[in-house]
């Protein structure tokens, strides 16, 4: 569960990145500027990314396609990403029957409500205030 959790940390690094980056082309500003560039950016992002999100999707893949179900793997390797999806075969008047949700997507959103803040147009973003001059 850890791992998974990781990994989805960076995936949000990566698309925090990618933002910035676009953020910075949309607003002019050269990476030549910056006193220190990665190689290989943004594409290198992309590719972290993707790769990424394949791990998180097969991540312990081997629990659907052998013939002995472990449910302590399945719940430890997908619970992060998904929400309790072995309750789905339940009938539905189970008072355990949860809505199979997706639990990042789901947090990131009720932050977003709770904050009460909105995505941030490329030509909007600050990279100015705060830094050294």
């Amino acid at each position: 569960m850890t791992s998974v959790c990781g990994l989805i940390t960076w995936a949000g690094i990566a698309y925090t990145y990618i933002r910035f980056y676009n953020g910075c082309k949309a607003q002019g500003i050269n990476r030549a500027d910056f006193p220190y560039r990665a190689p290989f950016q943004p594409y290198a992002t992309y590719y972290a990314l993707v790769f990424i999100c394949l791990i998180l999707f097969f991540n312990t893949w081997e629990v659907f396609a052998t013939d002995q179900w472990d449910t302590a793997t399945f719940v430890t390797s997908y619970l992060p990403i998904m929400e309790n999806l072995l309750f789905s075969q339940m009938p539905s008047s189970s008072p355990l029957t949860p809505p199979p949700i997706q639990i990042f997507p789901f947090l990131y959103a009720g932050a977003r409500f709770y904050y009460k803040t909105s995505h941030v147009a490329l030509a909007q973003m600050d990279f100015w205030t705060g830094s050294r001059e």
